[in-house]
């Protein structure tokens, strides 16, 4: 059973998530990253759940609208200093993505064992 919470006790909760509350329990949750788009990185991704719970566990929210900011949704993959993107030996993430994660002029490593088969 999902936590019971009320909107006074989440709203202000996330940085990377606005909630706005409309008197027919209708709720705008709209993602930004210092009111821009979306940064796609550990700490979106794990607010992103715990909002999500947080607002299952609403019984006055009737319908929600899940929306961003800016000119992308999510689509700036943050990769903060010291934390290694998952790649594959081609230099592709994991993942089949043939966009990097990477900054320019690092290296292409991995902190995972992979099996011939799991990455090529």
């Amino acid at each position: 059973m999902a936590r019971r919470t009320r909107y006074s006790e989440y709203k202000d909760r996330y940085a990377n998530y606005r909630f706005e509350l409309s008197e027919e329990g209708i709720l705008l949750m709209q993602c930004h990253t210092k009111g821009g788009s979306l940064v796609w990185d550990w700490k979106a991704h794990d607010e992103m759940s715990d909002a999500f719970a947080d607002v299952a566990g609403d019984r006055e929210i009737k319908v929600l609208i899940h929306t961003g900011t800016g000119e992308s949704y999510n689509a700036d993959l943050g990769n903060p200093a010291g934390v290694e993107a998952h790649v594959r030996r081609d230099g592709r993430p994991a993942g089949g993505s043939r966009s990097s994660t990477r900054r320019p002029g690092t290296a292409a490593t991995s902190s995972r064992t992979c099996s011939r088969s799991t990455c090529r």
